[in-house]
């Protein structure tokens, strides 16, 4: 799909601790502001 995008070919292969532990990293307000950045691009 796009630049960002990860594929994983079966469930087992999708690595759920490590993403969860990426995602508690970003903070909400942190993550709008990288998210709306984003959208000014478009």
């Amino acid at each position: 799909m796009g630049k960002s995008c990860v594929r994983f070919k079966t469930l087992d292969g999708l690595p759920v601790d490590l993403i969860g532990e990426a995602l508690a990293r970003t903070s909400i307000e942190s993550y709008i502001q990288l998210y709306q950045s984003a959208r000014k691009k478009w």
